[in-house]
């Protein structure tokens, strides 16, 4: 009996590790984006590579999952909202357009900023997002 319910354990502990489940990469940045919008690291940690790259224009930012997350908690103060506005996959790579309010968007721009960023993969986690495009970046 004791076998059996250790066995029942290992599968159950197996099943509610989002990582450990066969997930396209398009389901992977939507369960990023939706794990953004707890501002909880924890629950985007699993989705990302142990070492991201960023890039924004010419700028590239190569940076672990640690000062990723010290990035991510000055960050989530503002209480971010994302939304997947579009997102298709294509080649091992997924383009999404994303939207983005918080408090400090909403002080600085008065809308959301709406951005299109292209993920890419390695091991089945996110390694690397490019900023391609803003589409709605309010100035004024």
């Amino acid at each position: 009996m004791f076998k059996v319910t250790a066995f029942g354990m290992f599968i159950f502990i197996l099943s509610c590790n989002p990582a450990s489940v066969d997930k396209s990469h398009q389901d992977i940045v939507i369960e990023y984006i939706k794990g953004k919008n707890t501002s909880e690291f924890s629950d985007i940690s699993a989705y990302l590579h142990d070492s991201i790259v960023k890039l924004e224009g010419d700028i590239i930012i190569s940076k672990s999952k640690a000062e990723l997350q010290t990035i991510f908690q000055w960050d989530s103060v503002f209480s971010p909202k994302y939304a997947i506005l579009d997102i298709e996959e294509n080649d091992g790579a997924v383009l999404a357009i994303i939207s983005k309010e918080c408090q400090r968007i909403r002080f600085l721009h008065d809308s959301a900023i709406v951005y299109k960023n292209l993920y890419e993969f390695k091991d089945e986690q996110i390694s690397k997002i490019s900023s391609v495009e803003n589409l709605v970046f309010d100035l004024y």
